[in-house]
């Protein structure tokens, strides 16, 4: 111990007083320098300490942030010796995310009674964590102590079950005893050589994840000297039990845990758990490699890590998955995804998992492609692909589709769909304009802008769950381009859905220009196909209203392969609760063409009533021309309903009937179409002509293939007809139109023996007929 002293006006009586004091120690240990002074037997001073190098290196390498110098200062008595100092940062070389910033230290020696009693306090900083601590302890020199720690949390990166924690430790130099408090959390501690230490854990009401109460049990051993932490611990909550073993030293880092899920808990109650029951969790992990595996009947996942590089893969079902990626510290984590789904009627089968109608047939394939991104945010890019789709309702409707697509970001509880196609009733449906779809935690869908055919745009919010919903579709000009036509429309369409099945659709569709091509598809046709009426649906009860306004700026084109006119619609699409739906208003037909049988008929200002009708049939006030070669006008006026319509000719200059009808069926005058040119009956050869003309024009604009036209001829030297379709081998409809109408529908029982059935005007009668070939 080498020191040196210096001191000015020195003075003692009953007490020691120095005006000024400097003192230089220097000690194997360090060095240090003292500046103060002494009043009343008390020295103030300032003091800097400076370890010597080899022993601060020893002692404190593995802290970082010391320095070579400590300042103290020091108010010291006869009685008791108070030492305070501060260091702004403190933390550790292995691991600079923790740290200790603000440190303040206040030491007291109580001289007479040989104690110590340490009071500090610091901000405690982890990663993403920070807490406000303060410690007090109490030790004597002959290692007797006891502390009490308290820790506040100011900031953390994730919920946690605590915002404080206290921890209680007191012993000697042989023994330690400890209590940590963290909410509902407690962990007592035990040593008895502090070499290895004993931790118990328990935990009631610990609220990990939202209305999921949880206990907590686990018994560990903590190793000092060649460092190792290894125990067992079992939780249980409203929807599992975990338990498991961990094992944790110098080498590396292993978990096991089994998770058996409760079937009746209210999570797992509508799923087959025994499918994922028990789930079986191992996980390995050292300095530059790790494994982890996920195991139950139905999954299974392998993951590897060598350095900074992941891979794996895995299965769910019969859907096989693999990943590979990137996880290096301190930059952006990235795993990518690839998924098959060879069946998705097969893959939830796997699962018990159907629609509740049974009728119902769903299938199609599904390949994924994902990337996960992890960073301060988590982000997932993905592309669903579905090459094809089908969907079967019952016998006779079925929807199909092949290469369906969507591209999509999930990010911060939004989803941005950049992109996508689908094609369904030969309609394909797409956008490659950014949408913007974000939810909540209820499942709430809430779509900022969802755009269909990027200029169509959607808005508002949907709980699929709870199938409530407020929806806009809007456009300005809502261009369409397909087999229907090439349209311009501005749109304002307003959907309310309520949780009982309600639906409210209301708004205005207005065309703006263009030209429609669609042709309603003709359900009246009959073929040989079989159909099996228990099989299709019957009508359910609406629960829906419409009141859709559709109009136009100007007349709008339709054109089809025989028609080409220009229309006005002015027309209320209308439904009420419990209803069908209904067409009201008004379709003007402002000028145009109908071709038929190579005919043109050319329309003058004409309309088309609707008034709700259901099956619909309007009201007509139709106005047609036909100018014939030889520059006859045939007017021809169409009235009452669309089902039973009133047909009245006229022509410029005026003719009969029979001739009107002869130049629109032959183009020329009956009397000439009538002519006896081969000898004969003039009305039998009349006759077969407009026989062989109606059956044409019959089989051009119907569906129903007409193999049957007769003309008859009564007493009475009038006309009627006769018509005829097969509908099959066995069954045959005539229409008979003669002094009474007449229809007849024959069944053949077998080559000799028919059955007809005859329902006219005045009454009906069964006729069987046997019928022998000679």
């Amino acid at each position: 111990l080498v020191f040196d002293a210096e001191a000015s006006k020195v003075y003692y009586r009953t007490h020691l007083n120095v005006k000024k004091l400097a003192v230089k120690l220097s000690t194997s240990y360090g060095d240090a320098k003292i500046e103060g002074k002494i009043k009343a037997n008390r020295l103030y001073a300032n003091s800097s300490i400076t370890p010597e190098k080899n022993l601060s290196k020893k002692n404190l390498d593995f802290l970082h942030g010391l320095g070579d110098t400590f300042i103290v200062d020091i108010d010291a008595s006869l009685q008791k010796i108070v030492l305070k100092t501060r260091v702004d940062k403190l933390s550790l070389k292995s691991d600079q995310n923790l740290s200790l910033n603000n440190v303040d230290i206040n030491l007291n020696y109580f001289i007479a009674d040989n104690y110590f009693s340490l009071d500090t306090s610091y901000l405690l900083s982890y990663e993403s964590f920070i807490s406000k601590v303060e410690q007090k302890a109490i030790f004597t020199t002959d290692g007797v102590y006891s502390s009490d720690l308290n820790a506040t949390l100011t900031k953390q990166a994730f919920e946690l079950p605590f915002k404080s924690i206290r921890v209680e430790v007191s012993g000697n130099t042989e023994n330690m005893i400890g209590k940590i408090y963290a909410g509902p959390l407690q962990f007592d501690l035990l040593s008895k050589d502090y070499k290895q230490f004993l931790i118990q854990a328990n935990g009631k009401e610990l609220e990990l994840f939202k209305k999921n109460i949880m206990t907590l049990k686990a018994d560990a051993i903590l190793d000092i000297s060649a460092f190792s932490l290894s125990g067992r611990f079992n939780t249980e909550g409203l929807n599992s039990t975990i338990e498991g073993d961990f094992e944790l030293n110098s080498n590396g880092r292993l978990y096991q845990a089994t998770l058996l899920p409760k079937p009746n808990s209210e999570l797992f109650k509508a799923y087959k758990m025994e499918l994922f029951s028990p789930l079986r969790f191992i996980y390995y992990d050292s300095d530059e490699r790790g494994v982890l595996n996920l195991d139950a009947k139905m999954l299974n996942l392998t993951l590897f890590k060598k350095e900074t590089a992941l891979s794996g893969w895995g299965n769910i079902g019969s859907a096989y998955f693999t990943a590979d990626g990137n996880i290096e510290n301190g930059k952006e984590t990235n795993i990518k995804l690839s998924a098959k789904i060879a069946s998705i009627k097969s893959f939830l089968s796997e699962f018990g998992l159907k629609f509740q109608d049974e009728k119902i047939f769903f299938d199609g394939e599904v390949d994924i492609n994902a990337t996960l991104f992890l960073s301060d945010k988590m982000k997932l890019k993905s592309r669903i692909n579905l090459p094809w789709y089908i969907i079967k309702t019952d016998t006779q409707t079925s929807y199909t589709g092949e290469n369906f697509y969507i591209e999509s970001t999930v990010m911060d509880k939004e989803i941005t769909v950049e992109q996508y196609s689908f094609n369904i009733l030969n309609h394909h449906i797409y956008s490659k304009r950014p949408s913007k779809i974000s939810f909540d935690n209820n499942a709430t869908l809430i779509f900022k802008e969802f755009w269909i055919y990027d200029n169509l745009l959607l808005t508002g919010m949907i709980n699929p769950l709870q199938m409530q919903g407020d929806l806009r579709i809007q456009s300005d000009r809502f261009v369409y381009n397909g087999a229907e036509g090439n349209v311009t429309v501005k749109t304002d369409i307003k959907v309310d859905l309520q949780s009982d099945g309600t639906q409210n659709i209301e708004g205005t569709i207005t065309l703006i220009d263009g030209v429609i091509t669609y042709e309603p598809v003709n359900d009246h046709s009959i073929s040989d196909d079989i159909i099996i009426i228990q099989d299709i649906k019957p009508r359910k009860e609406s629960k829906r209203s419409v009141n859709i306004y559709v109009n136009a700026l100007k007349p709008v084109v339709y054109k089809t392969k025989d028609v080409d006119i220009r229309i006005i619609p002015d027309i209320v699409i209308w439904q009420e609760y419990s209803s069908h739906i209904g067409f009201l208003g008004i379709l003007s037909i402002v000028d145009g063409t109908v071709t038929s049988s190579e005919k043109v008929f050319e329309f003058e200002k004409s309309e088309i009533y609707f008034n709700g009708s259901n099956p619909i049939n309007p009201y007509l006030n139709l106005n047609l021309h036909y100018h014939t070669l030889d520059y006859i006008d045939i007017e021809i006026f169409v009235s009452n309903t669309l089902g039973s319509p009133v047909i009245i000719l006229s022509s410029k200059p005026a003719m009969s009937q029979n001739d009107i009808m002869s130049y629109i069926l032959f183009g020329e005058p009956a009397t000439s179409a009538f002519s006896n040119s081969g000898g004969g009956s003039s009305s039998a050869a009349g006759s077969l002509l407009l026989a062989t003309g109606l059956k044409q024009i019959f089989n051009d604009t119907a569906s129903v293939n007409i193999d049957t036209l007769n003309i008859l001829t009564n007493e009475e030297g009038t006309l009627g007809y006769e018509i005829g379709t097969r509908f099959s081998k066995e069954i045959r409809m005539i229409y008979k139109s003669d002094t009474i109408s007449s229809v007849i529908l024959q069944y053949s029982l077998s080559k000799s023996i028919r059955i007809d059935v005859d329902v006219h005007e005045t009454g009906q009668g069964v006729n069987i007929f046997y019928i022998k070939d000679f």
